[in-house]
């Protein structure tokens, strides 16, 4: 097994073509070939749950049989990787017993593989060598095929074979400002499956980060960040192809996340030149997602009346045509690629601190933020509009943190499951007054005096508070979760009776139903 180090970059078709050109790489050897991948997995998909992906690539004469484990987020693949030579483009199940995927492969399992997909390519293979560090810098283009139908492939990959992972990221960055590349986040195995399943494009919420206590502080900030990056990376292209509004809001949501993740590490990070860089980049593109995406809630509640105010929907267009525009900029294609390698290779990362195991930090971390949530007092009716959207980020920051957190505290699973339902419906609530306070202001900016009566009035307004006050009460009465240890399963007992004893009878009465949230009225 090895370990690989891929800068995976997405490229478009012409800069490919100039890229074989390029001064940067026309001192290394280079080299042309054609090569055909099969990939292989169940009818269910059984591989591919299991976070494995399993192919066969020819070349030549030659055949190889390649297993992988999932990899981290985005453009930045770090995987175990199994690779043998084999004799044909059938499967060789004698030394895939030799990884994690041969206590899978059970003898109905090996019976049901089958090929998903198969990929043409023409790669072309750039070898940088100084002397302390070699580089291998992979062109990609072709086409994955399913039954007939076919999507583009075009990639370029600079893989680390030796040396500092520092001096990928600046090749990386020398070719970014002559080419317009993007992270990219989907591999070949996902393009594969995404075609074969015709699995429906649609925006992508946050994925599981996942962490682990031993890990150190350094490494998991660096998870977190990819996360936030390959989720914002993921709905891209829906928003520049369709302008749809929940891939918007999914990239906004993307960003605020990795900024709540910076705060929640400030005191790790704070006095590092490249986070500052780092952190006005994601605040300036959080200010124009949160600009277009306040403008589509706004025309949203307005329903039919938004059919009058077509300036308005005019002024909301124009955000996303320079949203569009921007993410196609250097600036904010640069700004991806210098925030996956401040994540990853940054200098902060050889603080004392930084080297420290995550667990114990992340539990101060999420008091700290739960102490901000209760720090307003007991209820939110008798605090005013400025101090209400105080407590709605301090809810925001407390959520993020703990989602992080998945699997380091889980407590006990019922506490959980109520905490989260709540925090949940406070959230809720408070985004409803939110609206209404930015929809106010819209309304001042934009639109004529008609369209404050199509607003919620004040009792609909109290009755939202009125809401919000109660999910409030039933989260700190619920309290936190994290500080209970995690209950140890008990092995079964089993129990003895006498054999004329008659079995219990079935008790008709049910438990009742764990506590939860109210709803409430309007």
């Amino acid at each position: 097994m090895q370990r690989e180090l891929e800068l995976k970059l997405d490229i478009n078709a012409r800069d490919a073509e100039r890229l074989k050109h390029e001064p940067l790489l026309a001192w290394a050897p280079v080299s042309h070939k054609h090569e055909l991948t099969v990939f292989f997995d169940t009818p269910k998909r059984k591989l591919k749950k299991a976070g494995f992906m399993f192919r066969i690539r020819h070349s030549g004469r030659s055949f190889v049989q390649t297993v992988k484990a999932s990899g981290t987020g985005a453009g930045l693949f770090e995987r175990s990787e199994w690779e043998w030579r084999v004799h044909s483009m059938d499967p060789d199940f004698t030394v895939l017993d030799q990884t994690p995927l041969g206590s899978i492969l059970t003898a109905r399992t090996r019976a049901r593989l089958q090929p998903v997909a198969r990929m043409q390519i023409n790669r072309t293979t750039w070898l940088l060598d100084d002397g302390e560090c070699l580089i291998e810098v992979t062109a990609d283009q072709g086409f994955v095929a399913v039954d007939g139908t076919q999507a583009p492939v075009s990639e370029l990959e600079l893989e680390l074979k030796l040396g500092s992972p520092r001096v990928l990221f600046r090749f990386a960055d020398k070719l970014a400002r002559r080419f317009a590349l993007r992270l990219g986040v989907l591999s070949k195995a996902d393009r594969a499956f995404a075609l074969a399943d015709d699995e429906p494009v649609k925006p992508v919420k946050a994925g599981k980060v996942k962490l682990r206590p031993d890990m150190s502080i350094a490494d998991g900030l660096s998870e977190i960040a990819l996360s936030c990056l390959k989720q914002f990376r993921l709905n891209e292209p829906l928003l520049v192809e369709r302008r749809d509004a929940e891939a918007l809001h999914q990239m906004r949501v993307a960003i605020r996340r990795l900024r709540s993740a910076l705060h929640l590490f400030a005191s790790v990070i704070k006095n590092d030149r490249d986070f500052r860089r780092v952190a006005k980049g994601m605040r300036s593109l959080g200010l124009r997602l949160g600009e277009a995406r306040n403008l589509d809630v706004f025309i949203d509640g307005l329903g039919d009346a938004a059919a009058d105010l077509a300036p308005l929907c005019h002024i909301r267009d124009e955000h996303y045509a320079r949203i569009i525009c921007g993410l196609d900029s250097p600036k904010i294609r640069r700004l991806m690629l210098r925030t996956v390698r401040w994540a990853t290779v940054g200098g902060w990362r050889e603080k004392k601190k930084a080297r420290l195991p995550l667990g114990d930090f992340m539990r101060d971390r999420i008091e700290d933020a739960w102490a901000l949530v209760t720090s307003s007092g007991e209820s939110l009716v008798t605090l005013s509009e400025k101090d209400r959207h105080r407590v709605r980020i301090h809810v925001k920051k407390l959520r993020y943190a703990l989602e992080f957190a998945g699997g380091l505290f889980k407590g006990v699973p019922d506490h959980r499951r109520r905490f989260s339902v709540a925090i949940e419906d406070l959230q809720e609530q408070l985004g409803y007054l939110n609206d209404l306070r930015v929809a106010r202001l819209l309304v001042c900016e934009y639109c004529d005096d008609w369209v404050t009566e199509k607003l919620p009035d004040a009792r609909k307004e109290a009755a939202i508070l009125a809401k919000a006050e109660r999910c409030f009460k039933r989260l700190l009465e619920i309290g936190p979760y994290w500080r209970e240890p995690e209950p140890t399963p008990q092995p079964a007992v089993a129990v003895r009776r006498p054999a004329s004893a008659a079995p219990p009878a079935a008790s008709r009465t049910r438990a009742p139903r764990s506590a939860g949230v109210a709803p409430a009225p309007g």
